[in-house]
């Protein structure tokens, strides 16, 4: 479901925004990214404990959190589309968003799919939030483990580009363009032009 405020000199609010749960799931994933990428980032120069061991299993656990919402995002998308992208957007701007959406949704979930390969074939427990554990259906292998967390570490990396790209483009479209891009998932912004992007 999409929303619209009124605008008090049109009566009219240029910006067609996503409803509230549709942006509710996007900044809950992009918060939940933000922490795993931190984790990440920390927690493999850490020497082997207990600290270690913790950060690892956070780290597992706010992943298949964020696996749930990637796909509950997917269903929602389907019932709720988005909203037309406004009409000053070039076809490359609207192509090249489309597939940087795409890249991300495909990537973050093949990277927790990833993430979870290599704990069960390395034979490390998944514990989520010290409440239970995911089975393992899986017998070890190091051979496909090494495989695995190469595959987890270089994807990693890519993720963090697509969401810079995905970040930039929206800070463009914003400050630069003065489109209302950004407003379409920000509650309460407002585009800093006319919303068009033709100021």
């Amino acid at each position: 479901m999409k929303s619209k405020s009124n605008n008090p000199a049109t009566g009219v609010d240029p910006v067609q925004r996503h409803g509230a749960i549709t942006q509710g799931l996007h900044w809950l994933t992009a918060l939940a990214l933000a922490v795993l990428i931190f984790l990440a980032v920390v927690m493999v120069d850490l020497p082997l404990g207990l600290e270690k061991y913790q950060l690892y299993n956070w780290h597992k656990s706010i992943g298949l959190t964020v696996l749930g919402l990637m796909i509950l995002r997917l269903i929602w998308r389907r019932l709720s589309p988005a909203p037309p992208l406004p009409k000053s957007l070039s076809p490359l701007d609207k192509r090249a968003a489309a597939w940087v959406h795409r890249g991300l949704y495909g990537l973050i979930i093949l990277q927790a799919l990833i993430g979870i390969g290599h704990s069960w074939v390395a034979d490390f427990p998944i514990v989520v939030f010290d409440l239970f554990s995911v089975p393992n259906p899986l017998g070890p292998s190091r051979a496909l483990a090494a495989v695995l967390v190469g595959a987890h570490g270089w994807l990693g990396w890519i993720i963090v580009v697509l969401i810079i790209a995905h970040v930039g483009a929206a800070m463009r479209h914003h400050f630069v363009l003065k489109d209302a891009v950004l407003a379409r998932m920000a509650p309460g912004l407002k585009p800093r032009g006319d919303g068009s992007g033709t100021e």
